[in-house]
Order: C-alpha cells, then structure tokens, then sequence
C-alpha cells in the first residue's frame, strides 16, 4: 500500500467518524433561514394580530435555538433549562415585547435574551447587565 492510497483511506475514515460525532448543523431544520434573512422575515409578520403569524415567529425562534448549540450561553442554557421552559420564556418574551424602539427587532431581542432569562430564573445571575443595558438605552 502507497503512501498516498494510505492518506486517502485515513481522511475517508476521519471525514466519517467527523460526521458522526459532529453532524451538520442544519440537518435537524435543513429549512432554518439564515439569521439576517429570519431577522428581516420576522420584521415583514404581523405576529400580534395574526395567531398564525405568532405560530410561525415562535416557531422559527426555537428553531433557531435548538440549531444555535455553537453559541456557548445558548449551549448552557439549553442545558441549564427544564423541559418546555425555554418556550414558555419565548411565550413570556413575545407577550412582555414592546416596540419603542425601531432598532431592535423581536427576532433578535428574544434571541439575545432566552440565555439571560434561563439564567436568571435559575439564580446563576445576581444582577442582571444584560437588563440594565437595555434600560439604559430606553429598551423595556
């Protein structure tokens, strides 16, 4: 066997076990949108008046959640939350979500903010720096 028929063979093997242990991102929600297209997606709902545009917005968020297991606060989260606790906060964000201000978005405000709430609900944060930047830029 050549060198080189023996290098091949050996990154073959190595790609698959890769595969396995590691497996695409998107194979669990091959449909997921990027996240700058879900940014302006969700800007184009009328998820308050619509229930079915709701479904849709809360549904893309936990999507974007559970695919989001590289982000490291998102990965502790998930890992620190009880079961269904992290839609009941995605619940909690969309009703409590006040568009004062232009510039932040629902997807990208309850994106940032499941860790934090996770956290603090399970007493991992004492003061919350997250809440008081956002009230200090007059976010709610």
């Amino acid at each position: 066997m050549s060198d080189s028929s023996f290098a091949h063979e050996m990154s073959d093997a190595i790609f698959e076990i890769a595969l396995r242990q590691y497996p695409r991102r998107r194979r669990r929600h091959p449909d997921l949108r990027p996240y700058p297209q879900a940014r302006e997606w969700a800007r184009s709902l009328d998820w308050r008046d619509n229930p079915y545009d709701r479904f849709l917005l809360r549904r893309e968020l936990l999507h974007y959640l559970e695919s989001a297991v590289h982000i490291d606060l998102i990965r502790r989260a998930q890992r620190l939350a009880n079961p269904g606790e992290i839609p009941q906060i995605v619940d909690h964000l969309l009703d409590t979500f006040s568009s004062k201000r232009e510039d932040f978005d629902v997807f990208s405000r309850i994106a940032v903010r499941v860790p934090w709430e996770v956290a603090a609900r399970h007493g991992r944060l004492r003061y919350n720096h997250l809440t008081k930047a956002l009230r200090s830029i007059g976010a709610p």
